[in-house]
């Protein structure tokens, strides 16, 4: 199996605009190690992944809400039922038409990526090396609005805004 990353897949907290948290020029890692969040179902790879990152920091995610959706997730947010850590992928429409507020936290955003799967031994078919030639085409402008959200989550965004 060759397994190769394609696209930086980073893991965000977010809340809805007027959470108290958003407000805040950087929340400590501990205290959203201690936060109830909406989380994914078990098998998530979101949830594996957050679970990985704060098993690190010695704790676990603690549930508020479990859903099986990242739409259902968001709504939940939107709505002021608590703070999730989802895709940033998944939020950049919500972020830019101010749906959803970026919170900048010590370890966020997780580290993650996406990955090209294939087999050694085959060469890729037509309909793979079709998606292949896209995804080389779209990645640039991808990865510019994905480093523009990122900076919003910035500790140094925050003090911007503090000032402003």
């Amino acid at each position: 199996i060759l397994a190769e990353p394609f696209c930086r897949n980073p893991l965000v907290l977010v809340a809805a605009p007027d959470h108290p948290w958003t407000r805040r020029r950087s929340v400590p890692f501990a205290e959203v190690v201690a936060a109830e969040l909406i989380l994914r179902e078990q098998g998530s790879g979101t949830r594996a992944w957050l679970e990985h990152y704060f098993a690190r920091a010695g704790g676990a995610p603690r549930a508020r809400l479990t859903l099986g959706s990242n739409e259902a997730i968001k709504q939940a947010v939107r709505g002021g039922l608590g703070l999730a850590v989802l895709s940033l992928h998944g939020v950049l429409d919500e972020l830019e038409a101010g749906q959803l507020a970026p919170v900048r936290a010590g370890q966020f955003p997780l580290a993650a990526d996406w990955y090209l799967v294939s087999r050694r031994s085959h060469p890729l078919p037509p309909a793979a090396r079709a998606f292949r030639a896209f995804l080389d085409e779209a990645m640039p402008a991808l990865l510019a609005q994905i480093d523009a959200q990122l900076a919003r989550f910035s500790p140094r965004a925050g003090a911007a805004r503090d000032a402003g």
